[in-house]
């Protein structure tokens, strides 16, 4: 039978109506009129597959930056009344200081002619130095060491310990390994100290700051006070009285405030 129009759709060549498979390349053919394409087998779609979703990461728990400690703004009892005591021994001695400069310009004074009046005031300001001694030792005697204070005395003790071990060391007096063990013992003794010295620090500032403010409003008061006898609320006597004894106060805390810095 002769071969038609019909044509393979894969190898284009001549084959016959009723070929069901190319006689050229085997392959199948399907009943299309010639020129047409094969038809492709449409690909199924194939359904996404569902991906369970992730579960989102834990982040990390943020560290909260450490709070610095609270400090107490209320100086402890003890301490204030030690500070007092620093306080009056600090005027003592200014007060002390001013006897002396002033018996040093008598006795510049003393001549043949006045031997006896110069005398007299020598003695009087002589016997005000002994008395101003007993109240100061008196005083002296009830102190006690504060806490930033034996911290500063126990460092420079060691101090003391370490300048001497490596004097020692220098001299051949000590072997290596005694003083690098010593030396070594000793750092860390200061380097606690150290520590207890800052925690110390924090405290002492704070107190600082407090006193500051009630000195300032203490300094107000006086200012006000001047203004009130002006007005007529204050008599003469009572305004000086009043005055007197607000600066009194404020001389304490400037005093206490200095000793405090001196610590730190």
């Amino acid at each position: 039978m002769a071969r038609g129009n019909k044509k393979c759709p894969f190898c284009r060549r001549n084959i016959r109506e009723s070929d069901k498979f190319c006689p050229f390349c085997g392959k199948k053919v399907l009943n299309v009129s010639s020129g047409s394409k094969p038809v492709q087998k449409q690909k199924r779609q194939q359904k996404p597959i569902k991906r369970e979703k992730e579960q989102p990461k834990e982040e990390p728990e943020q560290k909260q930056p450490e709070k610095p400690p609270e400090v107490d703004e209320e100086i402890p009892e003890n301490v204030l009344n030690q500070l007092e005591l620093r306080s009056e021994i600090k005027l003592i001695e200014t007060k002390l200081e001013s006897i002396r400069d002033e018996v040093e310009k008598l006795a510049l004074k003393l001549t043949s002619d006045n031997t006896e009046g110069v005398e007299q005031k020598v003695q009087v300001l002589s016997d005000k130095i002994k008395e101003l001694k007993a109240e100061k030792k008196e005083l002296e005697e009830r102190m006690i060491e504060l806490p930033f204070e034996k911290i500063k005395n126990r460092r420079e003790d060691w101090e003391s310990r370490l300048a001497k071990l490596q004097n020692a060391f220098s001299l051949g007096e000590v072997s290596e390994n005694a003083y690098n063990k010593l030396r070594d013992e000793y750092n860390e003794k200061l380097k606690e100290l150290d520590q207890e010295t800052d925690s110390q620090k924090v405290k002492i500032n704070v107190w600082i700051r407090k006193m500051r403010l009630e000195r300032d409003k203490l300094v107000e008061k006086v200012d006000l006070l001047k203004g009130r006898h002006l007005a007529g609320e204050f008599s003469d006597s009572e305004y000086q009285q009043e005055k007197e004894k607000l600066k009194n106060n404020i001389k304490k805390l400037e005093t206490n405030i200095k000793i405090l810095n001196q610590s730190i």
